[in-house]
């Protein structure tokens, strides 16, 4: 034992309890007031953000147009009312072919049969049910497409479209919006739905306008980091909104189909009752990190 090293002896019950004895560890008071000064620093960092929504616009030229027809048949069987649509259907084909326009496609659709009764002459009073007449009617509808309207021009489309329309009329076609009356000819007109100019390839269009709203999005958040103090930092957020394209029964809003990463495979068409350009619209939110500005 080294000297003048005054020693004092332990009881056991001493070092039992300085080896129970739990280690020194912070009030919980303290760690509370920590974390109350760190949270205002964080909160300033994560309010430190500028949402701006902006919207983009873009046109689409169409290229395409649909004209819908019906073919209507009716005889005293099934098979002479079908034969009687067929018969229709065959000469507005060969009538439209004969135009020789080019581009022209002629789709006829499925048929549709439909039987119906008519009361005969007057039987005997003791007879159970009156004798009836049948008659069958046939149905199919009828599309027709006119492709390449962006190189024929507006005045070549429009003899293409009134030349179609004659034939189909001639040959016993009718337009879907047409309605007969029973013994009265009725004056012939194009209502809309009938006649559709198509854009096929309306995700381009979107595409654009989106592109177009995200960079106005841009400019205008600059332009309120510039005012604040602030500089723009990089994007935290983007939210699409709805994309709006008009169609031939008015406006319809089409929520945007497709997400950062993926989507419809499916083309998107526009659709117009008109052969001008299809202006389409697209909304989006982007958030940005505003940065301190230099000092």
């Amino acid at each position: 034992m080294p000297p003048n090293v005054a020693t004092r002896p332990v009881s056991p019950d001493a070092r039992h309890t300085a080896r129970s004895r739990p280690a020194h560890r912070p009030p919980l008071l303290i760690l509370l007031l920590a974390a109350g000064l760190l949270a205002p620093h964080a909160a300033t960092a994560r309010d430190r953000v500028v949402t701006v929504t902006a919207e983009g616009a873009a046109e689409a030229e169409p290229s395409m147009a649909e004209l819908r027809f019906e073919a209507a048949g009716a005889a005293d069987t099934s098979a002479a009312a079908i034969d009687n649509l067929n018969g229709k259907v065959d000469a507005a084909a060969k009538a439209i072919a004969a135009l020789a326009l080019p581009n022209v496609a002629v789709a006829p659709g499925g048929v549709s049969l439909s039987q119906t009764g008519v009361l005969g002459p007057s039987t005997p009073a003791h007879a159970r049910a009156p004798r009836t007449q049948v008659h069958f009617a046939a149905r199919r509808d009828v599309l027709v497409t006119i492709t390449g309207l962006d190189a024929a021009g507006t005045e070549k489309t429009l003899r293409a479209i009134g030349g179609v329309l004659d034939a189909a009329a001639e040959a016993g076609l009718r337009l879907r919006s047409e309605q007969a009356a029973a013994g009265m000819p009725m004056p012939r007109t194009v209502m809309m739905g009938d006649v559709t100019f198509v854009a096929p390839d309306g995700e381009s269009a979107f595409a654009a306008a989106r592109a177009r709203a995200v960079a106005k999005a841009r400019r205008q958040a600059a332009s309120l980091a510039n005012e604040t103090g602030h500089t723009l930092g990089a994007v935290l957020a983007v939210r699409l909104g709805p994309d709006i394209e008009p169609s031939a029964g008015g406006m319809r809003e089409l929520y945007a189909r497709m997400v950062m990463g993926g989507g419809d495979t499916e083309p998107r068409r526009l659709q117009s009752s008109s052969l001008a350009p299809i202006r389409v619209t697209a909304t989006v939110t982007v958030t940005f990190e505003l940065q301190p500005g230099e000092e």
